[in-house]
């Protein structure tokens, strides 16, 4: 499907929206994001969804270490069998910058089990659905 680029004045009307993390403004405008089209039936509610891929992708590679390993653990524990990609990812970013966990582990290459367990606490607090991260 085409991606349509969203333009500056409807990234600040997303912006002032009460759940959108104001700390990352600046990443979507240097980022961009898509309007997507979804479905091209007459009885759409909802035809498109706002896509935030390079902005999440961004924070992805920016992970430190220790929370690079949680969610590639999780996804290989958990991938097609129970969750998909993008719930995962974003679990792990709720966790990494929402909750802003400090790992003693960070810099240590290592993974940290409460990495692990608070995503997975995360993902089934909320039934495995998860809002966007943006």
């Amino acid at each position: 499907m085409p991606a349509i680029p969203c333009t500056e004045k409807f990234i600040a009307e997303l912006a002032e929206n009460e759940n959108f993390p104001s700390n990352f403004y600046n990443l979507i405008k240097e980022h961009s994001c898509y309007l997507v089209p979804t479905s091209f039936s007459p009885d759409c509610q909802k035809c498109s969804h706002v896509s935030f891929a390079q902005a999440e992708l961004c924070l992805i590679k920016s992970l430190d270490e220790c929370h690079r390993l949680c969610y590639r653990t999780l996804k290989y524990l958990l991938l097609d069998h129970i969750l998909n990609s993008y719930q995962i990812k974003m679990a792990s970013l709720h966790h990494a910058y929402v909750q802003k966990f400090k790992t003693p582990f960070a810099d240590l290459g290592r993974i940290d089990p409460k990495c692990v367990l608070d995503d997975l606490g995360y993902l089934l607090s909320n039934n495995l659905e998860l809002p966007t991260f943006f």
